[in-house]
């Protein structure tokens, strides 16, 4: 499954990084349980596009669409077939300008062939940016949630100015692209 994800600024990414390392600490969880990669938002899940392509196709959506902020606050949590299918969440508030951008990512994607993943449509896509997703049991889960109560959160305004195409493929030689909001090229590969 590839993804188009968007990246917090700088200093929430330090924030959300931090934070998931004491969850994954206090609970014993190894810090590979933690979120994996750096923190994000995933827009968009999907098959069947290279990603140079997928960043083609969203090369018109991202150079027309100005950096914006969302917000972000409180805490989610998802729950899958599985008792380990735990994952802890950031809870990120859909606004207007966050759902056209992710609309006509989905857009784009389609029209460009990909087959996107349900769980990222736009009637039932929930933005989130992940804590741990990986070595919860539904004990360690209540005491994440309730190390979480202890202590303040508050609501952040995280500017999104980039999206990155990447891959999950392993060994491919595919790297991640960067797509700057407001701007008709992309970067050099994420790195």
């Amino acid at each position: 499954m590839d993804h188009v994800i968007a990246l917090p600024d700088a200093d929430h990414e330090r924030i959300v990084t931090r934070l998931s390392h004491e969850l994954a600490t206090a609970l014993s969880i190894e810090l590979a349980g933690a979120a994996q990669g750096p923190p994000h938002i995933t827009l968009v899940s999907y098959t069947g596009l290279h990603p140079d392509a997928a960043a083609r196709a969203l090369s018109a959506v991202t150079a027309d669409v100005a950096p914006f902020t969302v917000r972000a606050h409180g805490y989610g949590v998802f729950t899958g077939d599985e008792p380990a299918d735990l994952s802890l969440h950031v809870m990120v508030v859909r606004t207007r300008a966050l759902d056209e951008l992710h609309r006509r990512i989905h857009a784009a994607l389609a029209a460009a062939g990909a087959r996107l993943a349900g769980i990222t449509r736009p009637s039932v896509w929930t933005p989130h940016i992940t804590l741990i997703d990986q070595g919860l049991t539904p004990t360690l889960l209540g005491q994440a949630i309730e190390l979480l109560a202890r202590r303040p959160h508050r609501r952040w305004s995280i500017a999104v100015s980039s999206l990155v195409v990447a891959s999950r493929a392993d060994g491919d030689g595919t790297r991640p692209c960067v797509l700057h909001l407001g701007k008709s090229a992309a970067s050099a590969p994420f790195t």
